[in-house]
């Protein structure tokens, strides 16, 4: 922990916290940004949030990091799945030949996918 004066802060760091059971939040900002304007008219009324718009600010850059490594992890995905397809196909073009075989030679379906 470390001591920074208030004064270096800035006002970004004095929070008040309002609650109220009668009014919706936002008529609530409202009528305490009219309360600081009518106290001082010269001192800028504080920016006013909803505890919804707060956690929405506060979670986006996690939200968008998930969005991005959910992006990422489809390519991934994608590229095993053509990856594995590559390889399966090339097999199966190797023992072409040995299917066309056993098929000449009486072998049934079953018998030739083994």
């Amino acid at each position: 922990m470390y001591y920074v004066p208030a004064a270096q802060m800035g006002a970004d760091i004095l929070v008040a916290v309002a609650h109220s059971k009668s009014l919706p939040p936002d008529v609530t900002g409202k009528a305490i940004r009219d309360a600081v304007s009518a106290t001082d008219p010269l001192l800028e009324p504080p920016p006013t949030n909803t505890m919804d718009e707060l956690i929405a600010i506060g979670s986006s850059k996690v939200r968008s990091s998930v969005v991005l490594l959910g992006i990422l992890a489809s390519i991934a995905l994608l590229l095993a799945l053509s990856g594995v397809f590559g390889v399966v196909s090339f097999s199966v073009a190797q023992r072409y030949r040995e299917f066309g075989v056993r098929r000449a030679l009486g072998a049934g379906t079953s018998t030739v996918l083994l």
